[in-house]
């Protein structure tokens, strides 16, 4: 199995948040799959939505109910549906960004949660 570089962000942001022993209230959201046909459809059923961000953070922070994370590869783009989800939860009134690295991500969730 190939991993790729959004997969390797991904791998070492959770080690920090497992480290960290954040990961009760950091997750990330496993949107991104491959499956067939019928599987899609099931898991559309199931509510599984194009777009989410890959990390999520549910606590409270700077006046923000919340945080989403979209990580992206140094040369990746934030699809038409990635950039609305963050719209939309950013109007919802939780913090949101995109990262381009690993550090970036880290840095940006200490940031949100008030981390030396």
């Amino acid at each position: 199995m190939k991993i790729g570089a959004e997969d390797f962000m991904q791998i070492l942001v959770m080690d920090w948040v497992r480290f960290m022993q954040f990961d009760g209230f950091i997750f990330h959201v496993a949107n991104e799959r491959s499956c067939s046909p019928h599987s899609g459809a099931m898991l559309k059923r199931k509510g599984v939505k194009s777009g989410v961000s890959d990390i999520a953070i549910m606590r409270a922070s700077k006046g923000h109910n919340g945080a989403w994370i979209e990580l992206k590869s140094a040369m990746g783009k934030l699809s038409p549906n990635q950039k609305k989800f963050l719209d939309d939860m950013h109007n919802e009134n939780y913090f949101t960004a995109c990262c381009y690295s690993a550090e970036s991500a880290i840095a940006t969730i200490k940031d949100y949660l008030n981390i030396t």
